[in-house]
């Protein structure tokens, strides 16, 4: 995160800004400064924000973008949201207009934007109104789940869609370096900036954006190299990223907390092995929920730790409340049950307890295959998964990271059958069900 000149004109302002990057598909099987050296995506701006930050080892996500995005936006799990599966128009539920949101809580301090995809609408809880419907002062970007065309697609503001002709992880950084742009200097900002990348379909992006080679675009060149241009658009994002940096200036960077976030595993056609299409998105396996979460900002203790402790990514609705000076008094005002947990504590103290305990994910609705549906919970060794069709699974992620063994067909020890009670315990009684 390395910001030159202030071309923007952007300066630093008290409290501190919040700039929350979203990648599309990039599970901790690939991500920068966690997978394996031979399996990460080339992100150099994410591998500096790494050593600037706090990196954490263990965060949870949803299975899908929707619910992910939706448990951010209102620091509550999917069963309370309804919000448990991607969102496919009116037959599946989309975010409740009733929820709080996250630029509500930091309204009317903060002026508030979300820039690129969407994905939490429907004609049924306001269409493209939506965005500006749960806070946000300004939306520009993708209403629905994915371009059919990087370089042909539309773009939504000001609840009108217009189609346009640019690559899309571009368009949405020029969107968000004008809307910034457009800030008064003296008013903090909070911009949700969620890009598209490397979602499906793998596009090459254009010239001088990656660095892979021999990506001819043609269709039957992307199906035998996949995993290349997968690499390009992460590469791609990252190097947008590195130009909305310098746009923003290291004056304000200084005074700006930078969380960079991946919404769900990684896609099975892109998930390194041995992990396959069946532990991958879409799915309660390690491949389908571990996630990467970085953050860096003003007054963060010793920069380039690894925190192994267990987090969620709904546990951003409390971190940047609290990070813009909200009591958590203010986040429960409307007797909503908030499941987030702050995560400010790994970022002032070197050393600091555990905030949870376990953490917790879930996949439901009638779009997904009854097979997928259920529930998993993990404490920092043991897992557990309770399919909804009655099936169970147990691992010890700990000793079998890849989930290869499922400990409940045979004998537990002493220790495993009390840990696996314990979760089961616990499961009960945060969703009522076992």
């Amino acid at each position: 995160m390395d910001a030159g000149a202030d071309d923007a004109g952007i300066t630093s302002v008290q409290p501190p800004n919040i700039l929350l990057i979203i990648a599309d598909d990039l599970g901790a099987d690939v991500a920068p400064c966690l997978a394996p050296l031979a399996h990460r995506v080339p992100m150099p701006q994410i591998e500096a924000l790494c050593a600037e930050g706090v990196v954490f080892e263990r965060a949870w996500a949803n299975p899908t973008c929707s619910p992910t995005r939706a448990t951010m936006l209102t620091g509550r799990y999917s069963f309370r949201t309804g919000v448990g599966q991607q969102i496919l128009g009116n037959q599946t539920t989309a975010l409740p207009t009733t929820e709080t949101t996250l630029p509500q809580i930091l309204n009317p301090n903060y002026a508030s934007a979300a820039i690129g995809k969407w994905h939490l609408a429907n004609g049924r809880n306001g269409g493209v109104d939506h965005p500006e419907s749960t806070g946000f002062d300004f939306y520009a970007g993708l209403m629905i789940g994915a371009h059919q065309d990087f370089y042909n697609w539309s773009r939504t503001e000001g609840g009108r869609s217009v189609d346009v002709d640019e690559y899309a992880t571009t368009r949405m950084t020029d969107d968000a370096r004008d809307w910034l742009d457009s800030q008064p200097a003296d008013k903090p900002w909070f911009l949700w900036l969620a890009y598209t990348a490397p979602h499906t379909p793998f596009h090459r992006p254009p010239d001088g954006l990656h660095t892979q080679t021999g990506l001819t675009g043609e269709r039957q060149h992307i199906r035998q190299n996949r995993k290349d241009y997968f690499k390009a658009a992460a590469e791609a994002l990252d190097s947008e990223l590195g130009r909305l940096f310098d746009h923003i200036g290291s004056e304000a960077l200084a005074n700006t907390w930078v969380i960079f976030v991946g919404d769900n595993g990684t896609t099975g056609q892109i998930i390194p092995t041995p992990r396959t299409s069946t532990t991958a998105k879409g799915t309660l396996y390690e491949g389908g929920i571990h996630v990467p979460i970085v953050i860096a900002g003003p007054g963060l203790v010793e920069p380039g730790r690894y925190v192994s402790a267990p987090v969620n990514l709904a546990d951003l609705y409390s971190t940047i409340a609290e990070l813009t000076g909200r009591e958590r008094a203010q986040l429960e005002a409307g007797n909503a049950l908030i499941d987030s947990v702050s995560l400010v504590p790994y970022l002032t103290q070197s050393q600091t307890n555990d905030q949870r305990s376990w953490i917790y994910s879930e996949i439901f609705g009638s779009e997904i295959d009854p097979t997928r549906e259920g529930r998993t919970i993990s404490d920092r060794q043991y897992k557990l998964i309770r399919f909804d069709q009655g099936s169970v699974a147990f691992y010890d992620l700990e000793n079998d990271p890849y989930e290869t063994n499922n400990l409940s067909e045979g004998d537990l020890t002493v220790e495993q059958q009390e840990r696996f009670d314990q979760l089961s315990n616990t499961l009960m009684d945060l969703t009522g069900r076992p």
